[in-house]
């Protein structure tokens, strides 16, 4: 692997997305943290633009800037510093200038003390490097959101230009040429220049403080404080924009960081949920997360908080699913309630819209609202190109039409969570014409002649923990897919009612899963023959795929459930939630 895959192949996120930025590196080897140009000889200090990679890069992030695109990097040519001039607590080693002064005693030598460095452009510049620095220092190692934006670009270059016109300066008074001489810079250097000594106030700015203590990082009257022990003139908002939140109790306390459970104004778009443990804004990944919207687990995003409108239940917006989809907006989260009158309709979402289905109660173990279609030629639900649907928590059952499945994703994104597309004619879901398919925790097939379960038409899908069971016929199949698709079945259950292969799909992969055959992949088990399918079931003819107690034995700790694998089943039953401990394969995680 070059150093170029191995950089952007390890900014991998937990789920699952790789990134498409470059990441930068906040150990001591990235020139940002150690100098800029200095740290890279004959060659530049380039650091990443948001959406954009420095292909020729090294870990160091040393490039040659003249054969990369100008709009992709910025040239970081003294590094992010933290300080105006070296003191306690700051690390002024020979290999990582990280002040002020140790760049211009490191240019021009020792001669440096004749340069006036307490200005108000030098400590205001030195300020917003210093919250850069804080804010990949909060991400950790090769996070994906570390890159640098426009904001932060603007910074580095006044810095630049300060300490350029320092140079330039001083450089003269002192007899060199502008900055350009090879003096070695001296370690454990103390304050001079007229700056602060060890006798004079503790700190001048509140950058001085983080360096020394981030739970001390507000400065007022010479002193550090904890943030909490701070004015709102002094607060971290007002000191460190980057990290406006301050940590009030745990062993991050006073701190300032970018959020906190209490205070998570900073995070938006993306990144809309605050994780409490890291205090970094992060993507959501339960819909729970985004109070009564839900969350885009495409993108991270929740959907607007004032699109949620209902169908069905005391108070609904609209009294079917085809008008609440017909006349919403963009971006809606549309709350199906269990109704008296089974939902009989169909209904196409396209334009490039983003809508989500969510059943209220998902994951109660309560029965879901039912959604049928009992004449005609059309799915249940057809989700067109350029289009993301979410569904959590319905039954799409009893499609009438052997022309049509449950459900149809036809060139759109579909997630799928907790839900079952089960004993339709036509067949539960087809995915083609480079569709995304996502599908867990669910209920897919049953009792269904001659049609797959299953089908992947030159298509992306994923399964995970979930149940697909194939009906019977000469065409019958559990899952099915071309060669031009792309499948991935984790911790589920694929099996067929009839002696034919449940799987024809030879792009598929698959990993701690259960069939009556041997599946290729990892970890994967041979559970027996088809014959046994009706009695691991509650009922199969009928779509319901819970365990029975002979299941239960058959199918417990098949799974192996990891990091970023849903907590609960299709009906909220807790699953493990520890990283590489056994569970149940397939939907249904009957409580121990």
């Amino acid at each position: 692997m070059t150093i170029d895959a191995h950089w952007l192949a390890s900014c991998a996120l937990a789920t699952g997305v790789v990134a498409t930025t470059a990441c930068l590196r906040t150990d001591a080897d990235h020139c940002m943290f150690t100098g800029g140009d200095v740290s890279c000889l004959d060659r530049a200090c380039g650091a990443v633009l948001e959406g954009h990679a420095l292909h020729s890069s090294d870990p160091m992030g040393c490039v040659d800037l003249e054969a990369e695109d100008p709009g992709t990097y910025v040239h970081v040519k003294y590094g992010l510093l933290l300080a105006v001039a070296s003191g306690e607590g700051v690390d002024s080693s020979e290999s990582r200038p990280r002040t002020v002064e140790d760049v211009l005693r490191l240019r021009i030598g020792d001669d440096f003390a004749e340069c006036e460095l307490d200005g108000d452009a030098v400590r205001e510049a030195v300020e917003g490097t210093a919250a850069i620095w804080r804010r990949l220092e909060h991400l950790g190692i090769r996070k994906s959101e570390a890159y640098l934006t426009s904001t932060e670009v603007q910074v580095i270059e006044t810095l630049a230009g300060v300490i350029d016109g320092l140079l330039e300066t001083c450089g003269s008074e002192v007899g060199t040429s502008g900055g350009t001489t090879d003096a070695t810079m001296s370690s454990g250097t103390s304050a001079t220049g007229g700056m602060s000594t060890a006798e004079g106030p503790e700190c001048t700015m509140s950058a001085d403080c983080w360096i020394k203590d981030p739970t001390q990082p507000i400065c007022v009257a010479g002193v550090c404080l904890p943030c909490y022990d701070a004015d709102d003139d002094a607060s971290c908002a007002m000191k460190y924009p980057e990290t406006p939140a301050c940590v009030v109790v745990g062993e991050d306390a006073g701190s300032c960081v970018q959020c906190t459970s209490d205070a998570p104004l900073a995070c938006t778009g993306a990144t809309p949920v605050c994780d409490g443990t890291t205090h970094i804004c992060v993507p959501c990944i339960a819909h729970e997360q985004c109070g009564d919207a839900a969350c885009n687990f495409f993108t991270g995003a929740c959907l607007p908080a004032n699109a949620v409108f209902h169908v069905g239940g005391n108070t609904p917006d609209y009294a079917d699913l085809a008008s609440a989809v017909a006349n919403t907006g963009k971006e809606v989260t549309i709350i199906v309630h269990v109704s008296p009158m089974t939902y009989n309709e169909s209904v196409t979402i396209d334009g490039g819209r983003v809508v989500a289905l969510l059943g209220a109660g998902a994951g109660s173990g309560n029965n879901p609202p039912r959604w049928v279609r009992s004449s005609g030629d059309a799915p249940q639900l057809t989700v067109g190109s350029d289009t993301t649907m979410l569904m959590d928590g319905l039954e799409l059952i009893g499609n009438a039409s052997s022309e049509a499945p449950g459900l149809l994703v036809d060139g759109g994104r579909a997630w799928i969570d907790r839900s079952r597309i089960v004993a339709n004619i036509g067949g539960g879901i087809v995915a083609e014409n480079n569709s995304e398919l996502v599908v867990r925790n669910s209920f897919v097939g049953g009792s269904i002649n001659g049609v797959p379960a299953l089908a992947i038409d030159g298509a992306t899908a994923t399964l995970t923990n979930t149940t697909v069971i194939g009906g019977l016929g000469v065409l019958a199949e559990a899952l099915s897919c071309t060669p031009e698709s792309t499948v991935t079945v984790t911790d589920s259950i694929i099996l067929l009612q009839s002696d034919n292969s449940p799987v024809t799909c030879d792009p598929a992969t698959f990993d701690h899963s259960a069939s009556e055959i041997g599946l290729p992949g990892s970890a994967n088990e041979n559970v027996g023959g088809f014959d046994d399918i009706s009695t691991w079931f509650v009922s199969v003819a009928m779509g319901d795929f819970h365990l029975s107690p002979t299941g239960t034995a058959v199918f417990a700790d098949l799974a192996r459930w990891t990091i970023g694998d849903p907590p609960t089943d299709i009906d909220g039953d807790l699953r493990p939630t520890t990283n590489d401990t056994p569970d149940f394969a397939g939907a249904d995680a009957i409580p121990r």
